[in-house]
């Protein structure tokens, strides 16, 4: 009875524990779905404000991506300008190297012009005291013209008054050629045929084989009536009253050939010129004649020439000749002259 009671006792025992364990389990169970509920609850709730959460990051994602697209917009842009700004960097690198370069020309060339610059002044200020002695040269030159001005005017005054002169000589002086024409023309008649008279000077040329034997300078006898006949006559038309104030010299020349040396026929022509001026004045009393009759020798220095060849006999000949003056023509046409080269 005792071992049946002990295992109804175990038995109930059994089932109490079991109901116990199953009680606690539902309790647990209750427990763990009340936990689970509650946590649902505030998972739910959480979850909400999450989903809110969510929907606001990817609002902010949405926005933050749109800013982003900006930013790599602009970010794109800023590399693009990089790109360029290197471009252009290079560019400018490049254009700084040419720039140094020509810096460092440009001081070496303000160097030189410096250096030009100083010289210049220098120039400058030697150029500014020659400027300076210019115009002091230019005033007196001023002066000097002033004065020579008043010079000048005074020198047309008396260059009018010689020029008017000057006209009046210069038909003296055509009057000369007229004179010889006209001395020349009278001698012409008055000697007629006897002798050859020069048509352009108005010399007389006498042979001296007639006038002297060979060597001799002493006349012949025989020409001496000729020679006075001849000379007389030439002589008178010289010295007229019409005619003597224009002539300068009466010329005796005596004149040999090329035989023999030029001292020896120089002594002889100038001796038989002299001999034919003392036969004039035995004859001629003249005292207008001592003022103009001179004479010389010429030796062989005229000689005459026919066809290159020399004539001897011709050659040895005494001329008588005159020379026209106007000395109140001349003297008139020197003043001219000399104030025309002042």
């Amino acid at each position: 009875m005792k071992v049946k009671n002990s295992h109804n006792d175990t038995n109930s025992n059994f089932w109490i524990a079991y109901a116990d364990l199953m009680a606690g389990l539902l309790f647990v169970f209750i427990l763990v779905l009340g936990a689970i509920f509650i946590r649902y609850f505030f998972a739910k709730q959480d979850l909400s404000v999450l989903k809110q959460n969510l929907i606001l990051k990817e609002q902010k994602l949405e926005l933050s991506n749109k800013e982003l697209e900006k930013k790599q917009k602009i970010l794109s842009d800023v590399l693009q300008n990089l790109n360029a700004a290197q471009d252009q960097n290079k560019q400018l690198e490049i254009l700084n190297e040419w720039i140094s370069a020509r810096l460092i020309d440009l001081e070496s060339n303000a160097t030189k012009l410096e250096s030009s610059n100083l010289t210049f002044k220098q120039e400058l200020q030697d150029a500014n005291l020659t400027l300076n002695d210019l115009n002091s040269t230019v005033i007196m030159l001023q002066n000097e013209i002033s004065n020579l001005q008043s010079v000048i005017a005074d020198k047309d005054v008396k260059y009018n008054e010689l020029y008017s002169d000057f006209n009046v000589t210069k038909q003296k002086v055509k009057s000369l050629s007229g004179i010889r024409v006209k001395v020349i023309e009278t001698l012409q008649k008055e000697l007629g045929n006897d002798i050859k008279i020069d048509k352009n000077s108005g010399a007389i040329s006498l042979p001296s084989s007639v006038l002297f034997d060979v060597a001799s300078w002493n006349l012949k006898e025989d020409s001496k009536e000729y020679l006075k006949n001849t000379l007389q006559k030439y002589l008178n038309v010289l010295l007229s009253d019409e005619i003597r104030p224009n002539i300068d010299q009466i010329m005796i020349e005596g004149h040999t050939d090329s035989d023999g040396g030029y001292l020896y026929n120089l002594d002889l022509s100038q001796k038989r010129a002299y001999e034919v001026m003392k036969f004039i004045y035995t004859w001629n009393n003249d005292k207008n004649l001592q003022k103009y009759l001179v004479a010389s020798g010429r030796s062989f220095l005229d000689t005459i020439k026919k066809d290159g060849v020399e004539d001897k006999a011709a050659s040895r000949r005494i001329e008588i000749k005159f020379s026209i003056s106007n000395k109140e023509a001349m003297e008139e046409i020197e003043k001219f002259l000399e104030l025309k080269n002042n």
